[in-house]
């Protein structure tokens, strides 16, 4: 026993964080398959509004079809995520994959002349059956990597990933593509999503992936992934948080227009989330992973409120390009350590469900800011479209702080093996 100490002491020249990542047979693969295939779901969003207002609609007609596809996205992405857990990745994603595509292509084709109808029918279409890729990988993590520190930087890195998706698909399609033509910005949108999305169900880690035996036998209409307290309050944390998200693009669109620089609204965004990209890069550069998760939750959710408070204060373009990516640190951390606590809290056979229902929270939360947000803007000006960004996560520290402490009464073995 006297020896084990030096036994298990890693070599001096041993990988850790992102190289230890890159090293384990499998990852990189999965990491950047996925970021490929969510460049498209970055992307698609303003892709439409520019496709609608190229055919001669309304914005409020493109609010109908890119609000359309989110929708369906949102409310259908639990029960993909369930299809996955019993029918495994391969079918689940390649169908996916196909019909999202499909309606792609075709809202691209679609003349002028075609009702009105079909594009948002089209669009909800889409993101009915829109490939579940992200959830998939932070199922697919722990099955490739056995080290609980290379696991921590892994969903760190996959979390900054997504940040870097998101940040790609509006530049290189929307920007580079769409502005010489939005009938072929779809076309990209739906080739990066064949592209990303085929690539990962090849991988042999996705491929070999079987549903939980146990998953058979749990009822069509239970639960599902909602029956773990834990995975239940993350949910829920992750909604009102979320709401950040979509009154800061509200609150920075209100503040460009403001003065009069609506050029400035997509590199302020930008710095937003760059800003989340370095925090995310850092945290998965980390030796060791938190001891304590729930407590680094608080951390970083609390940073995340501070940094959205100072931008209530935020008087010119310039002031707000420098508080923007502090506003943004913490934002690919906290996705990090929500998606490391979901995965042991949720139960056996409803991972990629749990995952899921996470996504449809974002978008949830997303939405509803937004809404805030411009109702606070119309009635009391920018600063406060700002404080709606500061309450949602105020309120999502509030809910973490209250119901975790209940979450390990009912279930502590669960939570401490995070």
């Amino acid at each position: 026993m006297g020896i084990l100490p030096v036994v298990q002491e890693p070599a001096p020249n041993s990988a850790t964080g992102i190289r230890a990542v890159l090293r384990a047979p499998g990852a990189p693969s999965l990491v950047v398959s996925s970021l490929i295939g969510a460049i498209a779901a970055g992307a698609i969003g303003l892709l439409l509004v520019l496709h609608v207002r190229e055919l001669g609609g309304s914005y409020a007609f493109a609010g109908i079809v890119a609000g359309s596809y989110t929708a369906g996205l949102a409310l259908s992405a639990p029960l993909v995520g369930r299809a996955v857990d019993r029918l495994g990745q391969t079918i689940v994603l390649g169908v996916g994959m196909v019909v999202t595509a499909a309606c792609m292509l075709t809202m691209a084709l679609l003349p002028a002349s075609a009702p009105d109808v079909l594009l948002p029918l089209l669009a909800v279409g889409g993101g009915l059956v829109h490939p579940p890729i992200g959830a998939c990988t932070r199922a697919l993590l722990p099955k490739v990597i056995d080290d609980e520190d290379t696991l921590h930087s892994a969903y760190a890195l996959e979390s900054s990933a997504l940040e870097a998706s998101y940040i790609a698909g509006p530049l290189l399609i929307g920007g580079l593509i769409a502005p010489y033509s939005t009938r072929w910005g779809l076309a990209a949108c739906a080739a990066v999503l064949v592209l990303g999305t085929g690539w990962f169900i090849t991988l042999r880690p996705s491929r070999e992936w079987k549903p939980d035996p146990g998953t058979a036998t749990l009822p069509v209409g239970g639960l599902g992934a909602l029956g773990s307290p834990g995975v239940r309050v993350l949910l829920l944390v992750l909604t009102a948080f979320a709401v950040s998200f979509g009154a800061i693009e509200v609150a920075v669109t209100a503040f460009a227009t403001e003065l009069d620089r609506t050029g400035a609204t997509g590199p302020l965004l930008a710095a937003w989330g760059l800003g989340s990209l370095v925090g995310g890069l850092a945290m998965a550069n980390a030796k060791k992973a938190p001891d304590d998760p729930a407590r680094r939750l608080i951390i970083v959710l609390a940073v995340l409120a501070a940094g959205n408070l100072a931008l209530v204060l935020a008087s010119s373009s310039w002031l707000l390009a420098g508080l923007l990516p502090l506003a943004g640190l913490a934002i690919a951390p906290a996705f990090a350590v929500v998606h490391a606590m979901a995965g042991v809290a949720a139960k056996d056979g409803t991972t990629v469900e749990a995952f899921a229902w996470l996504g449809t929270g974002v978008s949830a939360g997303a939405a509803s800011g937004a809404a805030l947000a411009g109702v606070a803007a119309d009635s009391g000006g920018v600063g406060w479209s700002f404080g709606v960004a500061f309450g949602g996560i105020a309120v999502a520290l509030l809910l973490f702080v209250s119901a975790w402490p209940r979450v390990q009464r009912l279930a502590p073995a669960a939570v401490s093996a995070t």
